[in-house]
This record gives C-alpha cells, sequence and structure tokens, in this order.
C-alpha cells in the first residue's frame, strides 16, 4: 500500500477549500454548485488528480498528474504505477453507490490498474477514500446497453483488493450473518433455561400439574425450535447471497458526522 491515511486526509482538506472557494464563485452568478452533483463532481475530478499526486509527491517526488485526456490520471514513476481517481456521491434516488470505470482503460494492462475512488457527501463534508490495487477487467460488470463504455464494479469481487484509507466499510452479508447467529445463540440458551425451569418445577408437582406443565414443556420446546430454524433459514439465505457493502464516510475535521451509504452490487 503506497497511500496513506495522512496523505488522503492532506488532499480531500485541499479539495474542500477548491469546492468551498467554487461554491461561493457559483453563489456570486446566483448558481448552485449541488444543483447537479455529477457536474460538481466533474469540476472536482481534477482538484482529486492534482492534490492527492501532490500528496503522494512527499513519498515520491517524481509523481505527476498532467489531466490530459487519454493519459493516466496519476503516475508513480518509482513504482511504476498508474492511479485512476473517481469521484463519486450516492444517487440521490436510492442512496446507492456505484463504483465505475471505462471499460477501454484495462486495454494493454494484464497486470490490472489501481483506482483512487473519494466518495464525498452533497455539502461535501463528509469523505470516505477507496485505493483498489490491481483491479481486473473481471472485476467489472460487463456493459449495459447505453452506458457508453462505462462499466460497474463487482463488489464481492473488488473489496477483496480495497484499502480503506478515510471512512469504513461494512460488510453488509457478515453483519446480517452474525446478528442471526447471535440471535440463535440466544435462542438456544433461552430454550435450554426455559425447559430446565419447566422440567424442575414438574419434578415437585402433584400429577395432575405434572401433566399440564408437561404439555407447556412440549409447547415451548416446539415455539423455541420453530424459532431457531426460522433464524438458521435466515443465516442460509445470507450465507448464499454475494457480500453487499455499506460505506461509512468520515468528517476529516473530526466531528462526530457520518452517513452510510450502500454501495450498487
Amino acid at each position: 500500500m503506497y497511500l496513506t491515511r495522512k496523505q488522503s486526509l492532506q488532499a480531500l482538506t485541499d479539495m474542500k477549500k477548491f469546492n468551498d472557494k467554487l461554491r461561493a464563485l457559483f453563489s456570486d452568478f446566483d448558481m448552485n454548485l449541488e444543483a447537479d452533483l455529477g457536474r460538481r463532481n466533474i469540476l472536482l475530478s481534477g482538484a482529486q488528480e492534482k492534490f492527492f499526486a501532490e500528496s503522494l509527491r512527499s513519498k515520491f517526488p517524481k509523481t505527476r498528474s498532467n489531466g490530459r485526456t487519454g493519459e493516466p490520471d496519476i503516475v508513480i514513476p518509482k513504482l511504476n504505477k498508474e492511479l485512476e481517481c473517481k469521484l463519486t456521491t450516492r444517487y440521490q434516488s436510492t442512496g446507492a453507490l456505484s463504483f465505475q470505470s471505462d471499460s477501454m482503460s484495462f486495454e494493454d494492462r494484464p497486470e490490472g490498474l489501481d483506482f483512487l475512488y473519494v466518495v464525498a457527501d452533497e455539502a461535501f463534508e463528509l469523505f470516505a477514500v477507496l485505493h483498489f490495487e490491481g483491479l481486473m477487467r473481471d472485476d467489472f460488470h460487463n456493459e449495459s446497453p447505453g452506458s457508453r463504455g462505462r462499466v460497474r464494479m463487482k463488489k464481492h469481487c473488488g473489496m477483496k483488493k480495497c484499502n480503506v484509507l478515510v471512512g469504513s466499510v461494512e460488510d453488509r452479508r457478515e453483519k446480517y450473518i452474525r446478528r442471526y447467529r447471535h440471535e440463535l445463540d440466544t435462542t438456544l440458551k433461552q430454550r435450554t433455561t426455559r425447559i430446565a425451569h419447566l422440567e424442575c418445577r414438574m419434578a415437585n408437582e402433584a400429577p395432575y400439574k405434572a401433566k399440564k406443565t408437561r404439555s407447556t414443556i412440549a409447547r415451548e420446546n416446539l415455539r423455541f425450535l420453530k424459532k431457531a430454524a426460522h433464524l438458521e433459514g435466515k443465516i442460509h439465505a445470507w450465507t448464499e447471497k454475494p457480500s453487499s457493502y455499506t460505506v461509512n464516510l468520515e468528517n476529516i475535521n473530526g466531528e462526530e458526522k457520518c452517513q452510510n451509504l450502500t454501495c450498487a452490487t
């Protein structure tokens, strides 16, 4: 891993300053920078390349980014690395994220390609920085009709190659498996405790009361087993699903603010 959290935070700070000045300029002309977040991100994409390249120069002095069409976004000669930069924001309609690339970026790159995805919220205050190393064309979906060469990352493949530098990423599949396994364990312990209590009570009861308690034990046992089977079904269902992810954005000023975004598959 050649990009650090410290370098990322410095680049984000510079990007935020640039965004603030750009927002003020738009406001001077009675325009709203956030009215179209896609256009906003296009305007900030050059700043992402510039400021992350500057941060990388602290360790790799010959790092460059010229911004020319058809050229790599960032080149690190010492490492023989090219870094593709992407700035993205959640879909306003669904709250989901989609990490995309140009399909042609992988031509003549059998060794794969590194990507730097910066995720920003609408106000450009909360961020995540995800650094992917060695992504291959197979880590992305096929082109969709009308996509104009853009392809979406397969998160269950790409996230295995991700270094999370700012913010955090949570695997929803693992999250729910852990939750339902905990609930299953709790249910089975409750069953054991409940049945043991009833059996102890039954042992000291008169025959006619013991008969009723025996029926209660059967009902309670069935109730717990049904609940356990339901939880086991949920665990199995999530185990069969591919991983899906939630990206948690971080306030780089250290304030207690965050935002959870679900990645598209």
